[in-house]
């Protein structure tokens, strides 16, 4: 079985995140597929607007996901320091 890090350990939020990317990914095909048969000037529009809508969903997903990671890794770390400051037992 392999070990994974806690931080790189998926919650439900961050599942709905990928979800988010995966979303803004068939956004920009979309966005791109649309812009090469378009017909006039508001189709232009459209297509720009999706696109531009779904890199910022991109990029504020993927902020979040490295917030998420960061808060991790401090929660481990935090953890693994108290660990360290009790006192042994002497039994």
């Amino acid at each position: 079985m392999k070990t994974v890090s806690p931080w790189f350990v998926m919650n439900n939020s961050e599942e709905h995140i990928e979800n988010a990317l995966r979303l803004a990914h068939e956004l920009i095909l979309l966005a791109d597929a649309g812009d090469d048969v378009r017909e006039d000037i508001g189709c232009g529009i459209l297509f720009g607007t999706i696109r531009d809508c779904a890199y910022k969903i991109q990029t504020l997903a993927r902020q979040e996901l490295q917030e998420h990671q960061k808060k991790r890794r401090k929660d481990v770390n935090s953890n693994t320091m108290v660990h360290q400051a009790q006192p042994r037992r002497q039994g």
